[in-house]
């Protein structure tokens, strides 16, 4: 069984949830003093030191909300409006290698407002985080199509789910 942090995250029962049916266990932490006690650690918008772990136990996750390496650091929803970005997005990466392990973009309107922009950006976040953690457990590489064949019968052809196949 995985044992998972969550820290800081504001979809912290969707995460749960889904890493709950994998049989992983969930905790959600308030300091990252304590990474090295998981398998698995994610951050959300994490931009503090770090401790020194052991990089080979622990994976520890960030879930950035733009497209890095545009808007690194704080605030960079208010950056991207600001700046009059068109595109920007989640980036997850691994926080001591800053590899990125997935991106999705989302759309900035000429009339977007902050409100607006963060509600997109949380429900993209509870979209595409889910898939990206099962690649991790799994130790496989992340891949888009995953995204796409999340909700698709298992069987060949529509066996229940009565989806858009």
């Amino acid at each position: 069984m995985k044992k998972i942090a969550l820290y800081n995250s504001n979809i912290e029962e969707t995460i749960k949830n889904s890493l709950e049916k994998q049989n992983c266990e969930v905790k959600i932490i308030d300091n990252v003093k304590t990474l090295s006690d998981f398998d698995i650690v994610i951050l959300n918008d994490y931009n503090g030191e770090l401790p020194d772990i052991q990089l080979d136990k622990t994976v520890v996750l960030n879930i950035h909300p733009s497209l890095l390496p545009a808007f690194e650091g704080e605030n960079a929803i208010e950056k991207a409006l600001k700046y009059g970005a068109k595109v920007s997005g989640i980036t997850i990466q691994n926080a001591y290698t800053k590899q990125i392990i997935a991106q999705f973009p989302v759309l900035i309107g000429i009339d977007t407002d902050i409100t607006q922009f963060i509600s997109e950006m949380t429900e993209i976040e509870k979209y595409l985080i889910p898939p990206v953690i099962e690649s991790v457990i799994n130790d496989t590489v992340f891949d888009f199509q995953d995204l796409f064949n999340r909700n698709k019968c298992q069987t060949n052809g529509c066996g229940g789910c009565k989806g858009c196949h």
